[in-house]
């Protein structure tokens, strides 16, 4: 099918070439998972450049995409995809929660490049979230916005979210078979005047819903 003169690509093959792309990414299948000291969190790996660090979050955002669009969770995936991320630790998923108890069945990945300034969660089929922090927000968002616009125009379409949402706010939409995909980012840099934390903290989800529900975050 052609749209605007753009070959239209079928969801699931989207998915599996954004799981390829995740692969693409430094920092992840080839990294080794960094260690941690009894009762702290798994640790970032020596020598972890910023451009590791931003590349390493627009990996796990579509890592993340590629799952939902193919209808897999994250356990599904490719080993040699999957091997990036290992399942979190009991302390793991205290830093993970940051003060929210999550279902005990819930899934959590940390990146065994990042430790914990990486973790993936997966609270149900449909949706999966990233969490980071201590990345250059804007570097790391700028990443993923070249490469929706670059690769995927086609498919994805830039939204507005909600102005308060945050500071700094991304989102793209796609809808298939009577389901819309939501790809939102969302961060705060670190120092910004007026506004805590003094860290930043980026987030991503990627979701699943019936299209006829009002579209998430906006």
């Amino acid at each position: 099918m052609f749209v605007g003169g753009k070959t239209m690509r079928s969801t699931l093959g989207v998915g599996l070439s954004l799981w390829l792309m995740a692969m693409a990414f430094p920092g992840g299948a080839l990294a080794q998972a960094p260690g941690a000291a009894p009762g702290l969190p798994s640790q970032p790996a020596p020598h972890l450049t910023t451009s590791e660090a931003t590349r390493a979050f627009a990996q796990a955002m579509f890592f993340c995409l590629g799952s939902r669009l193919g209808g897999q969770m994250i356990k599904d995936a490719p080993e040699d995809l999957r091997s990036a991320y290992a399942p979190a630790s009991g302390v793991d998923l205290t830093w993970a929660e940051a003060g929210e108890k999550l279902p005990e069945d819930t899934p959590v990945w940390v990146s065994r490049r990042l430790g914990y300034l990486l973790y993936i969660l997966e609270p149900s089929p449909e949706r999966c979230e990233v969490h980071a922090n201590q990345i250059p927000v804007q570097a790391a968002f700028q990443l993923i916005v070249d490469a929706m616009k670059q690769q995927y125009s086609d498919l994805f379409t830039a939204v507005a979210p909600k102005p308060d949402i945050s500071p700094i706010a991304y989102q793209f939409e796609h809808v298939d078979n009577g389901v819309r995909y939501v790809f939102h980012i969302e961060g705060t840099e670190t120092g910004l005047p007026g506004r805590e934390p003094h860290i930043s903290l980026l987030s991503g989800v990627v979701l699943r819903q019936p299209a006829t529900d009002p579209p998430a975050f906006r």
